[in-house]
């Protein structure tokens, strides 16, 4: 009996150790993300917001302001926690790309389907950021035509997919390569973190051309 105590009492020990790096590994991980996402966004936001001014567009200069300022007020003013309601998620991508827009003004172009029943539905903090980044980066920078960046959500049978979709001639990239570029490995690592096998992250060409990546996790709501 005393044997099967102790060894019951280690079991637990060693889980919530197990527990506890798993939060930390999770906490590291989204500091991560958000360093990562900083640096290069904030130059080329700075080069257009520059590029706005000397051509005297005041009133689009003004807008990317303000869109910069909500975008770090949610990413960085405060500590984000681990999963938002998908609302705020959409809300800070939509941010970002009225950012990007003052960048590639007609070339991008943006859509999203989001249901009003699953604006209260949980997601990981900032986990679209990634795919949305690379949609802009591979789709729309390196395409001449205009490229529509589209995100949706939709549900079944508990479960929560998030996609983000582009149709950039080029599409992101990565299709050629069965690699994970690093901010699409950062999402796959935190859904592992999150959600274990329960979470899914696929990547692949759209047709008739353009990129598609998608997040499935279990429904939960806020």
């Amino acid at each position: 009996l005393y044997f099967a105590l102790r060894y019951e009492e280690e079991l637990k020990e060693k889980n919530l150790r197990l527990v506890s790096a798993q939060a930390l590994a999770m906490d590291a991980q989204n500091r991560m993300l958000r360093y990562q996402i900083n640096p290069h966004f904030l130059f080329n936001t700075l080069n257009a917001l520059s590029s706005l001014i000397l051509a005297k567009e005041n009133e689009r200069a003004e807008r990317a302001v303000l869109s910069l300022s909500s975008f770090l007020r949610h990413t960085l003013e405060k500590e984000l926690p681990d999963k938002a309601p998908l609302s705020d998620e959409i809300e800070a991508q939509r941010q970002y790309l009225l950012i990007e827009q003052a960048r590639f003004e007609d070339r991008l172009n943006y859509v999203e389907n989001i249901p009003s029943e699953l604006r209260d539905a949980l997601a990981p903090s900032l986990i679209l950021q990634p795919l949305v980044e690379n949609a802009v980066k591979y789709g729309v920078a390196r395409s001449n035509a205009p490229v529509t960046i589209e995100i949706t959500a939709e549900a079944a049978d508990g479960r929560l997919k998030l996609t983000v979709a582009d149709d950039g001639a080029n599409g992101s990239g990565l299709q050629a390569t069965p690699k994970l570029g690093l901010g699409l490995e950062n999402v796959r690592r935190r859904l592992d973190l999150i959600y274990g096998k329960t979470a899914e992250l696929t990547c692949g060409p759209r047709r008739p051309h353009g990129f598609l990546a998608s997040v499935e996790i279990p429904l939960e709501r806020a």
